[in-house]
């Protein structure tokens, strides 16, 4: 594993981690809605 790999990945992940993070929660709420 490289280190500057895991730095960019989480950069990667700061900038798009928040949508991704929104969607997820989204889902997680319409799925718990349905079951």
């Amino acid at each position: 594993m490289n280190i500057s790999f895991f730095g960019n990945a989480l950069l990667f992940f700061e900038m798009m981690g928040y949508s991704v993070l929104d969607s997820i929660f989204k889902t997680f709420n319409i799925l718990q809605k349905l079951f």
